[in-house]
């Protein structure tokens, strides 16, 4: 593990001080853009996503001072994901009250298309959500320690072109094409690792 990363047991523990302002900026770039890909999973129009994902950093940020990790069961991201649906399902029907309220409406059925407007498996949006999140991730820090050929022969090689087909453009040697592949998927199986020990 580098030093570049802090772990997510000693990130955690820096922000039981809600004014560590580093601390929460290294959280907040960490998770952000995995708690804003389940919102979008999730089916919300973007004003509400946006107002849900301030409300979601806010909550998280009032809840961490007491987030006892050592006692946690399950997984850090799990905790995440229910904090952010609850959240999303409270902004919802607040507002679906409210545009009820406003119009002399019953708000019943609002609360009902609030539940249909959710997607009931939230474990499974964002169990696929966090594999791309860690992938993505992964490819960006393995991507860096590479040359400009290694990358542009796996990143073809992502987009389903063929050894032959990159040797050709890249002008490399089919077997240094293999060697790459091999190496590189080596890389980003350890970093992807590290990642979710470290992350999730």
């Amino acid at each position: 593990m580098t030093d570049e990363y802090n772990t997510r047991k000693t990130l955690l523990h820096k922000l039981q001080n809600q004014y560590d302002d580093k601390a929460w900026k290294d959280f907040h770039d960490t998770y952000y853009k995995y708690i804003r890909a389940i919102l979008w999973r999730m089916n919300l129009k973007v004003d509400d996503a946006n107002d849900v994902l301030q409300s979601v950093m806010l909550k998280i940020w009032s809840k961490l001072p007491d987030f006892d990790y050592e006692n946690r069961k399950g997984k850090f991201r799990n905790w995440l994901s229910v904090i952010t649906a609850n959240t999303a399902k409270n902004h919802l029907r607040t507002e679906n009250r409210l545009y009820a309220c406003l119009n002399g409406e019953k708000s019943s059925w609002l609360d009902e298309y609030t539940n249909a407007t959710l997607p009931p498996e939230i474990e499974d949006i964002s169990s696929k959500e966090w594999e791309k999140f860690i992938s993505t991730m992964a490819w960006e820090n393995v991507s860096d320690r590479l040359t400009e050929n290694m990358k542009l022969a796996f990143e073809a090689l992502l987009r389903g072109d063929s050894i032959k087909e990159i040797s050709t453009t890249l002008e490399i040697n089919e077997n240094t094409i293999a060697q790459y592949k091999k190496r590189i998927k080596h890389k980003m199986h350890l970093e992807i690792v590290r990642l979710q020990n470290e992350l999730g």
